[in-house]
C-alpha cells in the first residue's frame, strides 16, 4: 500500500543536484528555495506512522522509505542518538506504544556489501543531505 505522506523530502530548487553543481548554485550556508524542513516532513511522516500502527496493533509491520524521511524520522524519535549514514537497503526498528515511537536499533546489516560491491555513498546519491550530515544537521 502507498501511502503519499511518507514521499521523501522535497528539496526544493537543489532537488537531483550532484555536489558540484550544489555547490555551485547554493554555497554551504544558502537557503535552498523550496526544500522542506525537516520539522515539516516530521509533521506529515509521524502521523502516517502512526496510523499504520495503529491499524496493525501487535503486528510487525514494513516501511520503505528514503533517507531524508529516515533521518528527519530517526531525529524527532531519537533526537540525542548518534546515527550513521543511512546507507541504501538499511532497517531501522522502532516500537510503537501508546502513541509514540522508540528507536530500537539503528541496523544496517548490508551496509559492508553495499560498499564492497561500490554502491554510491551519501554524497553520491544525495549531496544535500550529505552536506547537512557534515555540518550536524540542518534544515
Amino acid at each position: 500500500v502507498a501511502v503519499d505522506a511518507i514521499v521523501e523530502r522535497n528539496y526544493g530548487d537543489a532537488e537531483g543536484l550532484a555536489d558540484p553543481e550544489l555547490a555551485r548554485r547554493f554555497p554551504a550556508d544558502a537557503e535552498v528555495p523550496g526544500r522542506e524542513t525537516r520539522e515539516h516532513v516530521v509533521a506529515r511522516v509521524l502521523p502516517a506512522l502512526l496510523e499504520l500502527a495503529e491499524a496493525h496493533p501487535d503486528q510487525a509491520i514494513i516501511v520503505v522509505s528514503h533517507g531524508g524521511v529516515i533521518r528527519s524520522v530517526l531525529g524527532a524519535v531519537d533526537p540525542h542518538g548518534t546515527h550513521g549514514m543511512i546507507a541504501n537497503g538499511s532497517v531501522h526498528s522502532f516500537r510503537h506504544d501508546n502513541g509514540t515511537f522508540e528507536l530500537i536499533a539503528f541496523n544496517d546489516p548490508i551496509e559492508e556489501e553495499s560498499l564492497e560491491f561500490g554502491s554510491a555513498g551519501i554524497v553520491e546519491q544525495n549531496a544535500l543531505e550529505a552536506r547537512e550530515a557534515n555540518a550536524g544537521g540542518g534544515r
